[in-house]
């Protein structure tokens, strides 16, 4: 398999029950969350900070350098999640533990979680049969 990822939608790998993400989250989160690990801001203002969603590269006609680019092979019962930024409302647990079961599933358990600040969850999921 291969890939190529602009964004913040994560793209994961569910394999022997642990969850890995493969790509990089392009948005202004990870500089968010350094000001909470620096002391600069609280984990509550960076919850709200109103820029957090923000893309830090848009296309605009202009060349791209935040770009994911990978390969890797599929063992037998691995599973490949493609998904909008929507899914973290759910903890990796959560997020592999309804990973085996039909999409809707997972859907389902982002939209039950009712976070605040959920606007939307799409997920594309390509499973390895044994």
């Amino acid at each position: 398999m291969r890939w190529i990822s602009v964004g913040d939608s994560p793209l994961y790998l569910v394999a022997r029950g642990a969850l890995g993400r493969l790509n990089a989250d392009h948005s202004m989160v990870p500089q968010i969350d350094a000001l909470v690990a620096r002391g600069i801001i609280s984990p509550e203002e960076a919850a709200r900070h109103p820029g957090r969603h923000t893309l830090r590269e848009a296309v605009m006609g202009q060349s791209l350098t935040l770009i994911d680019e990978g390969r890797r092979g599929l063992d037998p019962g691995d599973r490949l999640l493609v998904c909008s930024d929507g899914i973290q409302t759910l903890d990796a647990a959560g997020i592999v533990r309804h990973a085996a079961e039909p999409v809707q599933a997972l859907i389902d358990s982002v939209l039950e979680a009712k976070a605040p600040a959920q606007d939307n969850v799409t997920v594309i999921k390509l499973e390895r049969e044994e």
